[in-house]
């Protein structure tokens, strides 16, 4: 009986040759240790097998006793960008009348930025070494930093065609491609960098770039760290990994590597705007203006800090400080398009439409950094909604949403996620959503409030109004039974599919750990207050939370359904798997419809006891409104809750893009603004006709300018088991 081995792949040929290589000429070596053409083949063969230590230390040895070994390790030092071993390196060299010597002088020229006398250096090289590779390679750097990017990448060609396993002339080549927006030829440049030279650092950083771009977060990741398997204080490549996982919504490793690289260089800028980026996203205002200011005490003159700590203020409702912080950046780098947009957002703050718009046709973005560019467009098309140019302003927002949609954090998401989410509930629910009933003493949650709705639907206002009464505690759009979902999701049985046989013990553990979500929100057992946890987009999850804790109250915020869609494809969002289906109108009037049929599937199939309140009935009359909510709330009316601004200035800051207008007095801006984009939204009707019925909302627009539902008891239903 015969066997046939499996073929070796390419990969461990390859490496099985280099280590039989490397023996091989190590003997020679040792038999002849004078041989310095021995000795670089052998670092030569020792870069190609992933060994750059034994490499480097082979030609350290040996670089002032011979030419060739030194123009190597010249090449691995600029390659790696070691500017300060290379400069030493050729001032110790001796500088003789060759082409080696010509390159030396190219580089010393690089260096001093002195392009045009680098590529005549290595002109000069060429006519005495015509197929001299490394003269190729410099003179490509020379040529791209004048600009003449077609002549470098003939270069760069010229270099490999002359030494095919010239790494560093095939990582400038990917350079150069990157810059001219070519990233498919970039990524097989880098790669085939890789291949010839596999710890080869730069290459790793310019493919984790390439990959980062496109949205491939964890292979771009797997590039960062590699390199810093290898330079473990290498500033940028952990900077670039704390994005990747930043990007990746893994904000515990992004801050350990944002952290690492400020320790490693407390004056860098880019860690100390990013770790206040970190603090901005988890609403922590105080952080994110103190790291923003710490790296301004470094560069008084970087536009891009000034933004990240002007932005962070106004989102924060602090306009007096923001409006300073502009006076004081247009002092250090004034009529910077970022600040320019930054002025126009505050100038929309203050009211002055017309201001604000002004500034905007000022802005060049083209100047702009991509997200501050998308930022634009959400800003321009807010201004222009509120001075009545609706066609102008709808194009902004497709344009903003457009680059929201092809951002490398978009192009990481699970697009599928949240559709096949609701599908699974569904399924469950259309089945009765069978769970073993919780017994009398058990936590039932009878002193939970769950905030539903759908975004954009006035939740945020709500919350704020119900933050004020001194028995409710209020926590807003903060991760609680979240946990508990992604807790069943992990089970072999999965979510909600492990509700089905739970016992009580299972239960007992899904409420430790929402009970142990809100310690951590710093909200406290046992207080006797009402606690309130908004999160409209929970909605399909009232089941869950429903059967979990079926003492809970669950009040749904409604709102005429075309405003929502349209109110939620204005916004822009931080992305993640849900807020990224709101890119088109379409895309935002089929999720709505999807998470509305569960909502009335689950609330019938469960007759899940509710409360029912209409953002328009809450800002025509807030106070009848309020007292409807209190009612049914068990709680007793407190005026407080009407002096919505008032309340807003003893919570932390709102984590909402609703917090600029929670800050405003109440208005009806907002009601019926699908009206004036009804061509737009004339299509989508027919998606949104079942949920306006059963919410009870017309689709005719000619009624929408003084849309509010005709429904008693200051606009609220109820529903009770």
């Amino acid at each position: 009986m015969s066997t046939t081995a499996a073929p070796a792949d390419s990969s461990s040929i390859s490496r099985a040759n280099n280590e039989a290589r490397i023996d091989a000429l190590l003997a020679v070596l040792e038999a002849n240790p004078e041989r310095h053409d021995v000795a670089l083949e052998l670092a030569k063969t020792h870069f190609q097998a992933g060994y750059p230590l034994d490499a480097t230390k082979l030609l350290h040895g040996r670089c002032l006793q011979d030419r060739a070994c030194g123009d190597a390790l010249r090449e691995y030092l600029i390659g790696e960008r070691l500017d300060e071993q290379a400069m030493s390196l050729i001032v110790m060299r001796q500088q003789t009348a060759s082409a080696s010597a010509w390159i030396d002088l190219a580089i010393r020229k690089h260096y001093s930025r002195d392009f045009l006398g680098a590529l005549d250096a290595c002109e000069r090289a060429l006519a005495l070494v015509p197929n001299e590779a490394s003269a190729h390679n410099h003179r490509g750097r020379a040529l791209f930093n004048l600009g003449r990017v077609e002549e470098a990448k003939a270069a760069f060609a010229a270099a490999l065609s002359n030494d095919p396993s010239y790494a560093q002339a095939q990582c400038n080549l990917g350079h150069v491609l990157r810059a001219e927006g070519q990233a498919e030829l970039a990524e097989r440049a880098f790669a085939a960098a890789l291949a010839l030279a596999p710890r080869y650092r730069a290459a790793q950083s310019g493919l984790g770039t390439i990959l980062f771009a496109q949205g491939q977060l964890e292979r771009a990741s797997a590039c960062f760290n590699a390199v810093l398997e290898d330079a473990p204080a290498d500033i940028q490549a952990l900077i670039h990994a704390g994005m990747c996982a930043h990007a990746m919504r893994d904000t515990s490793t992004a801050r350990a590597r944002y952290e690492a690289a400020h320790a490693a260089d407390p004056k860098n800028i880019q860690a100390m705007r990013f770790l206040g980026l970190l603090g901005e996203e988890d609403s922590d205002t105080d952080l994110a203006v103190g790291w923003f200011r710490k790296a301004l005490a470094v560069d008084t003159s970087d536009a891009q800090t000034w933004g990240d700590l002007i932005a962070s203020l106004e989102q924060s409702n602090r306009i007096e400080e923001a409006e300073a912080a502009l006076t004081q950046a247009n002092v250090a780098c004034a009529n910077h398009p970022i600040l320019e947009l930054e002025a126009a957002r505050l100038a929309r703050r203050r009211g002055d439409e017309p201001g604000a718009l002004a500034l905007l046709r000022k802005v060049d973005t083209a100047k702009l950094p991509p997200q501050r560019c998308q930022l634009y467009q959400f800003e321009l098309g807010q201004v222009l909604d509120r001075t009545g140019d609706y066609g102008a302003a709808l194009a902004a927002f497709a344009k903003g949403n457009a680059m929201a949609a092809s951002s490398p954090r978009a192009r990481g998401l699970d697009h599928g996620y949240f559709p096949k989410q609701i599908a699974a509930i569904s399924d469950w629910v259309r089945r009765g959503a069978p769970m073993p009933a919780s017994d009398q003493d058990e936590d039932r949650g009878a002193d939970l409030c769950f905030l539903l709705g759908f975004a954009r639907s006035g939740t945020t206002l709500l919350d704020v109004m119900l933050a004020a009464h001194p028995q409710v505690i209020s926590l807003e759009e903060r991760p609680t039974i979240e946990y508990v979902w992604n807790y069943l999701g992990q089970t072999k049985q999965g979510y909600p599919g492990a509700l089905e046989a739970m016992g009580r013990s299972e239960r007992e553990d899904c409420r430790r750990i929402y009970r142990d979500a809100l310690r951590r929100h710093a909200v406290p057992a046992g207080t006797g207050r009402l606690i309130v946890d908004k999160m409209p987009m929970r909605t399909p999850h009232v089941a869950l939370i429903h059967r979990l804790f079926p003492g809970a109250r669950i009040v749904f915020a409604a709102r005429h359904p075309a405003d929502v869609v349209l109110s939620n494809f204005m916004q822009n969002y931080t992305l993640s798997e849900i807020y990224c289906h709101f890119y088109t109108l379409s895309d935002s009037a089929n999720i709505y419809r999807a998470v509305l049929e569960l909502w009335q599937l689950t609330v019938q199939q469960l007759a899940v006891p509710h409360h029912m309140l209409r953002y328009e009935t809450l800002l025509a009359d807030p106070r009848q409104t309020m007292q409807a909510l209190c009612a049914w709330l068990n709680l007793d009316f407190d005026a407080a809750m009407l002096d919505h601004r008032d309340a807003l200035l003893q919570r932390d800051r709102i984590r909402t893009n609703s917090y600029h207008q929670v800050a405003e007095a109440i208005n009806t801006r907002g009601l019926g603004r699908w009206a004036h984009y009804a061509d737009a939204l004339r299509p989508l009707l027919p998606v949104l006709a079942d949920a306006s019925q059963m919410l009870g909302y017309s689709l005719d627009p000619r009624l929408a300018t003084a849309q509010r539902a005709v429904v008693g008891d200051g606009g609220a239903t109820h529903s009770a088991a």
